[in-house]
C-alpha cells in the first residue's frame, strides 16, 4: 500500500483568512514561523493601494504648489496694472 503524500505546511492569512501553503507567504525571519502574516496576494493589494494613495497625495501637493505660485504672480501683475490706472 502506498503511503499518502505529505501535505505541505500551511498557514492562515491574517487578511483574507484562507489557509494557504507557506510558499504563498513572503519570508520574514523576525516572525516565529519565518513567514509574513499576510499572503503574497493580500500583501500586494495592500502595498499597491498605499503606493497609489501616496502618489496621489504627492501629485496634489505639486498641483497646489503650482496654483499658489501662479496666484502670487497673478496678484503681482494685477496690482501693477491697478497702480498704472
Amino acid at each position: 500500500m502506498a503511503s499518502p503524500e505529505p501535505t505541505p505546511p500551511s498557514k492562515r492569512c491574517s487578511s483574507c483568512g484562507v489557509a494557504k501553503p507557506l510558499t504563498d507567504f513572503h519570508r520574514n525571519r523576525t516572525r516565529t514561523d519565518g513567514h509574513q502574516s499576510f499572503c503574497k496576494t493580500c500583501q500586494r493589494a495592500t502595498v499597491g493601494s498605499e503606493t497609489n494613495t501616496a502618489r496621489s497625495r504627492a501629485r496634489n501637493r505639486a498641483i497646489n504648489a503650482l496654483i499658489e505660485a501662479h496666484r502670487d504672480e497673478f496678484n503681482r501683475l494685477y496690482q501693477r496694472e491697478s497702480d498704472r490706472a
